[in-house]
Parts: C-alpha cells; sequence; structure tokens
C-alpha cells in the first residue's frame, strides 16, 4: 500500500520521529530554480511492513532494483526493522541527483552499504542481511519512495534466494527483471510478498 511523506511512514514503520523526514538530503543548490533542498523529501512511499517473531540470530533477504525514473528525482528503497527497543534503517538504492554515483551520500550506518545508481538504474540481485539479538516480535518494513515528484514508480523485488539479471533490465519499458522461482514487488501502487527473510543457521567450531 501507499503512504504520502516520511512523517508518516516513520509512523507506519516504528521508526523514531526524524529517522526518516530529518534525512539531510542536498543536491549541491542544483535543484529545480535554484533550490537547493527541492528533493530533500520524499513525497510517497509504497511500502511492505509485518510483524514477524525471530529468534536470535543473523537473518538475510535478497533483493534486486529498479528506477523507472531519473536524476534528479532521488528515488530510492529502504528496510527498516524496529521493535524491543531496537531500530535498524538501511537505504538499499538510490538513484541519486546531479553527481550520479559521485553524489555525496548522508553520513550515517542507514547508508553505509547502498547503492547509488544514477538514472534509469538497476541493481542485479544481492543479499542483505541483519541480527536480531534479543528474540521477540518485531516490525519488519521494506519500502520505495518517490522524491520531488509523484509521477514515475520504482519497483523492489524481493525473494528468499539471490538471482541474476540476464541482459537488460527493462524497467523503464514495464518489462520484468528475470528473478528467482518466489519473489514479493513493491512499487508505489503495487506489493506482493513471497519471502520475508530466512534465519542463517551458525556454524560451531
Amino acid at each position: 500500500t501507499d503512504v504520502s511523506g516520511a512523517s508518516q511512514a516513520e509512523a507506519k514503520f516504528g521508526l523514531s520521529y526524524g529517522s526518516l523526514s530529518n534525512i539531510p538530503w542536498s543536491n549541491n543548490g542544483m535543484g529545480f530554480g535554484g533550490n537547493a533542498n527541492y528533493f530533500s523529501t520524499p513525497t510517497d512511499y509504497g511500502y511492505m511492513t509485518k510483524e514477524v517473531n525471530f529468534s536470535a540470530g543473523t537473518y538475510q533477504f535478497s533483493w534486486a532494483y529498479g528506477t523507472q525514473d531519473y536524476q534528479p528525482y532521488n528515488d530510492g528503497a529502504i528496510f527498516s526493522l524496529t521493535g524491543n527497543g531496537v531500530q535498524q534503517l538501511k537505504y538499499l538504492a538510490v538513484n541519486g541527483v546531479y553527481n550520479g554515483t559521485n553524489y555525496p551520500l548522508p553520513s550515517g550506518s542507514a547508508f553505509s552499504d547502498t547503492i547509488v545508481l544514477g538514472s534509469y538504474g538497476f541493481a542485479d540481485w544481492r543479499t542483505t542481511t541483519f541480527t536480531v539479538d534479543t528474540s521477540g516480535t518485531y516490525r519488519f518494513s521494506l519500502a520505495t519512495y518517490n522524491a520531488g515528484d509523484m509521477g514515475v514508480t520504482t519497483r523492489l523485488f524481493v525473494s528468499g534466494l539471490s538471482g541474476n539479471i540476464a541482459g537488460a533490465a527493462t524497467i523503464s519499458t514495464g518489462g520484468a527483471i528475470p528473478e528467482p522461482s518466489t519473489y514479493g514487488l513493491i512499487g508505489l501502487g503495487a506489493l506482493g510478498l513471497a519471502f520475508v527473510a530466512r534465519r542463517r543457521k551458525q556454524k560451531t567450531a
């Protein structure tokens, strides 16, 4: 489903106030009309969020991302986990703005592994891991978002298995990214969920 604005998304995902809405985005003074902060606040989110009972351990999910939008519309995708006094937030991928892959992302752990793609970019299947220290119920959320406008869809594919993209990813023309046998699709106006997270077995000496 969809939600408007970063503040509403924070409430929906169980994130603390300012986690999304106070991200210090900047496009180095090159926004429309010279407004450096024109793209600083995402306009709407397409998301999946679910309460999940996790045992302590390390989990993983695989994802692929494709954007139909172009710079300087800094669309992107995020993952968050909240509950039991814990908050994890990761920006999985962003379009970036005028400087493309040289765009300086905001500092902080939320951007430690973020992929900057540029206009009409796509990210092949890759795996993100997260650790739960204390067993309990957590809110697991994945989302894509628009920034600066509400006109073009960005897509996030989610699966328990990683696959490969063969040849060009025709996201901009509605074609499919080749994917594992089961996957979910999160986009503004579109949502499916086939797999949330897989616990990775711990090896012992």
